[in-house]
């Protein structure tokens, strides 16, 4: 089983979750975060301050262009007989917000599936950081783009791996993608 954590560290990944979440906001601390149990175990998620709603996959917060938005959370499952959990997966989710309609457009997903099992398919590509570019015409918004390949044991091997991880990858979405859209905004 990969990235397991005693209930003492899971119960404070909401304040690592918010600090590496940090460099996509405007907000010095990062956005909010809360921990939600539910029947998928425990699911630890960011959002702006105002969730109502049990629905974690709803909530957003806000990034540094205005009119996008950002989902994160990440689901842990308690390992059978002790007080150790596992990590299923970290999602984020970046959002093109359009004011005239209401409406919100999905784009960039980072992704990270630790636990699939090494036997489907894909599996060498889901089980580290990795980007699905959701924008782009079917079916290429289903690959799975590894942004680790060459380190899936270390990336995967720890809590620290995989923020380091995760953290490069923020920073390059952050440097990357959207300055483009900061262009487009302007």
């Amino acid at each position: 089983m990969n990235l397991t954590a005693p209930t003492s560290l899971v119960a404070r990944r909401g304040a690592v979750i918010q600090r590496s979440l940090r460099p996509l906001t405007r907000h010095n601390m990062g956005p909010a975060w809360q921990q939600v149990a539910n029947a998928y175990g425990l699911v630890i998620a960011a959002h702006d301050g105002s969730s109502a709603s049990d629905d974690f996959a709803s909530w957003r917060f806000p990034s540094l262009v205005p009119f996008i938005r950002c989902s994160y959370y990440e689901r842990w499952f308690r390992v059978e007989k002790s007080d150790s959990w596992y990590l299923d997966r970290a999602y984020l989710h970046l959002y093109r917000f359009d004011a005239a309609t209401r409406k919100e457009t999905e784009f960039v997903l980072l992704h990270c599936d630790p636990n699939e099992a090494e036997s489907e398919a894909h599996s060498r590509y889901k089980r580290s950081p990795h980007l699905h570019i959701s924008l782009a015409s079917d079916p290429f918004p289903h690959a799975h783009i590894s942004l680790n390949l060459t380190d899936i044991e270390a990336t995967i091997g720890s809590l620290d791996g995989l923020g380091k991880a995760f953290s490069s990858a923020i920073m390059m979405l952050c440097e990357e993608v959207l300055p483009l859209y900061q262009l487009e905004g302007d």
